[in-house]
């Protein structure tokens, strides 16, 4: 079977864009701390998983947020304010090797923000599937 579910315990990481400085580019720690623990996460719960390879696939990623003391009352559903949607996925560059050869072979796509209510809920869910 070609795909995996994958939850990664975590606040949501966007990723953040390539500093310069003194002539050098480099990437953010706080980026390169979140692919890590991804890239760890996945290895740890799939350890003998190929990478998937010659087939498109979708994927689906559920951002789920802790909800902040001030929206308690108001049970909002959707995470609408910072990070953006996009950077949220692009974060999953760091599986890039392990889950799918290359993400190029990502042919459908859907991200999701929402809210949880406690720091247990609060994380990355990935969802990949063969499309074929």
């Amino acid at each position: 079977m070609v795909g995996f579910t994958l939850f990664v315990p975590m606040k949501p990481q966007p990723k953040e864009r390539p500093r310069l400085s003194r002539g050098h580019t480099f990437t953010p720690p706080k980026t390169v701390a979140a692919e890590k623990w991804i890239r760890a996460h996945f290895k740890r719960e799939f350890p003998d998983k190929l990478p998937i390879e010659g087939v498109a696939i979708g994927v689906d990623i559920t951002a789920y947020f802790l909800r902040p003391k001030s929206r308690v009352k108001l049970k909002e559903k959707f995470h609408t304010i910072r990070p953006d949607a996009d950077n949220i996925f692009k974060i999953t560059d760091s599986l890039n090797g392990i889950a799918w050869a290359d993400d190029c072979l990502i042919a459908e796509l859907h991200v999701c923000k929402l809210y949880c209510d406690t720091l247990e809920e609060q994380g990355l869910l990935i969802i990949c599937e063969a499309l074929c």
